[in-house]
């Protein structure tokens, strides 16, 4: 089953221009399609943008936790 673009935006908790960026920069590879060339999505799409979406989620927290060490190892460090 093929899905649009607000379809799939619904299903994943992207907004539109989320993921028209990912889709522009090639990180849903082989996107579709249809007669009227509008995007359109299956279900093995839908899960790589979820698992995309998870990624990103993970790479924010090691980001953060990465960040945190630093000013908390600076602040014992200066006083």
């Amino acid at each position: 089953m093929l899905h649009t673009m607000k379809q799939t935006c619904e299903k994943t908790g992207l907004t539109y221009d989320t993921l028209k960026f990912y889709c522009n920069e090639g990180l849903i590879p082989n996107v579709k399609r249809d007669k009227n060339n509008y995007r359109v999505f299956n279900d093995k799409d839908i899960a790589w943008i979820n698992s995309l979406s998870c990624l990103n989620v993970l790479f924010l927290y090691g980001l953060f936790a990465l960040l945190s060490s630093i000013i908390f190892n600076n602040i014992v460090l200066i006083s």
